[in-house]
């Protein structure tokens, strides 16, 4: 036989507490959110993808990302006449970055990339925007244009995922930008 002896506290008994669960009792506390979810709505992210919009008039970026991904850094290297984010992510061991370089019409932009021997090709997205594809030792690159801006994703990720990242790219009804 078990005898449960407490003293009344706010109003309640402990059996009372005991047999009064709510949804939090059984949540695990602090559950951070990962992969897309958790990037989209990363406050830092989002004032990265309206800089964009605003200097581009569209933002060519993936809307899916792997799961686990989570937004670890963004730093703003804008100038009075470019702009320039660079924003770094992990995705549990792994991480990769997504650079973005917006200039203004009057300017043209030249970008050089290193790659391994016989890597790099043109593909095209499910979107029909165009991109290129490479390797860099160890690492998976893939970059795109639009009309101005230019964007660059590198790191620990699988050409699956880059392919997949890449078709998730909304071009709207305007072609690269």
């Amino acid at each position: 036989m078990f005898v449960f002896c407490a003293p009344v506290a706010h109003g309640s008994t402990i059996l009372e507490t005991m047999t009064n669960c709510k949804q939090s009792t059984f949540s695990l506390p602090n559950q951070q959110e990962t992969g897309t979810v958790a990037v989209l709505k990363n406050p830092d992210y989002l004032k990265v993808v309206e800089a964009v919009k605003d200097a581009a008039g569209t933002a060519l970026l993936p809307n899916w990302y792997p799961d686990g991904t989570t937004v670890d850094h963004v730093e703003d290297n804008s100038t009075d006449h470019a702009l320039s984010y660079c924003v770094s992510f992990s995705n549990g061991k792994q991480s990769f970055l997504l650079s973005i370089f917006a200039y203004n019409k009057n300017h043209s932009i030249s970008s050089i990339y290193e790659k391994n021997q016989d890597s790099g090709s043109v593909q095209y997205a499910s979107n029909g925007l165009p991109y290129y594809l490479l390797e860099n030792v160890e690492d998976t690159a893939v970059a795109w244009q639009g009309s101005v801006a230019e964007y660059c994703l590198s790191g620990d990720l699988t050409k699956e995922e880059v392919e997949h990242m890449i078709n998730s790219i909304d071009i709207g009804d305007d072609n690269n930008d």
